[in-house]
């Protein structure tokens, strides 16, 4: 028998909170033959929007979709100390050695840009520098607010750690 696609949705805008995104997306169902009934051709329905809906909801959890946090770092090493408000935060707030660098990403926990946004304070200084992520070289960053990120080309891993006041203390 020939293969039947459906194509329920063609697009729709999702609102969910301060999250909005355009999802233009076709859900194909395929099936080997007519469905009995319109409860079968509503339940599909139903299939394709859950779909829709779960492929939305984790695009807008700011987390990458496509990519897991890495398990092993290895060679953290501390390159430079930014601020762009020299006055206000200095080294002696974000003073961290290569060691205490690797124990805020072990300590940390990864968490969506969003979150780190709507849950933490901005802190206009900053260190930075490269460490081995599974095996990749990778650029880090960790805030004076014990906020922080690994990027590993197009990927990106957000992490906020609270048991990190003693690596922030002078």
């Amino acid at each position: 028998m020939e293969a039947v696609s459906f194509h329920p949705i063609q697009a729709t805008r999702f609102h969910m909170g301060k999250c909005s995104r355009n999802i233009a997306k076709t859900i194909h169902i395929s099936y080997p033959e007519p469905l009995p009934d319109e409860a079968a051709q509503a339940m599909l329905i139903q299939l394709a929007l859950g779909t829709l809906l779960v492929t939305s909801l984790l695009g807008c959890a700011g987390l990458p979709t496509h990519s897991n946090p890495p398990r092993h770092l290895d060679e953290v090493f501390v390159k430079d100390f930014r601020s762009i408000a020299p006055l206000d935060c200095t080294t002696a707030d974000v003073a961290l050695t290569h060691t205490e660098a690797a124990t805020f990403f072990s300590r940390a926990r990864v968490l969506s840009s969003r979150q780190i946004a709507d849950n933490y304070p901005v802190a206009p200084c900053f260190v930075e520098g490269t460490l081995l992520a599974d095996g990749e070289r990778c650029d880090w960053r960790i805030t004076a607010a014990a906020t922080g990120f690994i990027r590993c080309g197009p990927n990106e891993w957000h992490f906020a750690c609270d048991d990190c006041d003693e690596l922030f203390s002078d």
